[in-house]
């Protein structure tokens, strides 16, 4: 099907519509494609919003990210004990992403994985602390957990 560029005269812009189908007689397709014209007019009267483009979403921040007259509904929820962020847009497409947090190293689990030397680097680039690296691995830990 290749769309066909068609003005009416009731409009200034031009309507592209698909071709119509092929087994109508010259005056039916042409009658098909003065109805097309007139049901999108209408549809755009009557829900303009759905008739706006909207960049679908990728992720949990694209969601965050669009922009308000891009959105009919959104929200977070849990969702199998996942926290997700849900929305729908104007032109009527759902969407549903996980939200994921930023990875920081924040828990004494964490650090308590990392040798001495690295607990050390990570609390002089992240928390600008200078610590001894004479300490032991538990004094270490719980500088920059202090820190926190």
């Amino acid at each position: 099907m290749t769309p066909s560029a068609t003005a009416t005269a009731s409009t200034a812009t031009a309507v592209v519509t698909p071709n119509p189908p092929a087994h109508l007689s010259d005056t039916a397709k042409q009658q098909w494609t003065q109805l097309y014209v007139k049901a999108l007019a209408q549809a755009q009267r009557d829900s303009p919003n759905q008739m706006l483009a909207v960049t679908p979403p990728t992720d949990a921040a694209g969601i965050a990210a669009l922009e308000p007259w891009q959105v009919l509904m959104r929200g977070d929820r849990v969702v199998n004990s996942v926290p997700t962020r849900v929305c729908v847009t104007t032109d009527g497409r759902k969407y549903s992403f996980p939200i994921v947090a930023p990875k920081s190293i924040t828990l004494t689990t964490d650090l308590q994985s990392m040798t001495k030397a690295d607990i050390v680097a990570h609390a002089a680039e992240v928390h600008g602390l200078t610590l001894d690296p004479t300490l032991t691995k538990p004094e270490l830990i719980a500088a920059v957990v202090a820190k926190q």
